[in-house]
């Protein structure tokens, strides 16, 4: 990841902001055959925090069988939000490197199993982050047996972040103009006034 001063967080809220709005990480972890392992996790972040999180994955799959391995296993989450190409048409020297901007964190974390107890509830939180209570699929309208079944075929996880590090990469090195140009761009490209105000700071 890159380290670039400008590229940062306004502050540690922003960070944590983030990270609560962008609930798809990839874990990176190393394989048996010493090549990582990639996986796309949904994750639930625990006391209004981000120190840490939990989420699941299905048994007998290569990545939850080196979790189970040990006790504790060192990993890498990674969370990415929005990106977009960046002409260098924008700039005023347009005969320039264009450029990416984009968002994104990640996580040095330990990761252990959850109970299953612990499962049931990440599972709950998850759901019931999207589905209304009068929503049929609420997991208040799961049976017991169905969740005792679901249960056997996943296996739950806690994620401690040990550190850090991200990315925040916005034209804070642009000027004011420069700024409002990519903004114009991005709208005739499609994108939405929210994707814009996150890929891009403010003149």
């Amino acid at each position: 990841m890159y380290h670039i001063p400008y590229f940062k967080a306004e502050n540690s809220q922003a960070i944590e902001d983030f990270l609560h709005q962008n609930w798809l990480a990839t874990l990176c972890l190393q394989g048996p055959n010493g090549f990582p392992l990639a996986t796309h996790v949904p994750i639930v972040w625990q006391n209004n925090g981000v120190e840490e999180c939990w989420f699941h994955l299905m048994r007998k799959q290569e990545h939850t069988e080196v979790l189970l391995a040990q006790p504790v296993t060192k990993a890498l989450l990674i969370v990415q939000g929005e990106h977009a190409y960046i002409t260098a048409e924008n700039y005023q020297k347009p005969q320039s490197a264009s450029t990416v901007n984009y968002k994104a964190i990640h996580a040095q974390v330990q990761v252990e199993p959850l109970s299953t107890e612990q499962l049931v509830e990440q599972l709950r939180q998850l759901t019931n982050r999207f589905e209304k209570p009068e929503s049929e699929a609420h997991f208040s309208k799961l049976s017991d047996e169905y969740i005792a079944n679901m249960t056997k075929a996943l296996v739950g996880f806690k994620a401690t972040v040990i550190q850090l590090d991200h990315v925040f990469k916005q034209s804070q090195n642009k000027t004011a103009e420069e700024r409002s140009n990519i903004r114009e761009t991005l709208t005739q490209q499609g994108f939405t006034s929210a994707q814009i105000q996150a890929l891009v700071v403010p003149s």
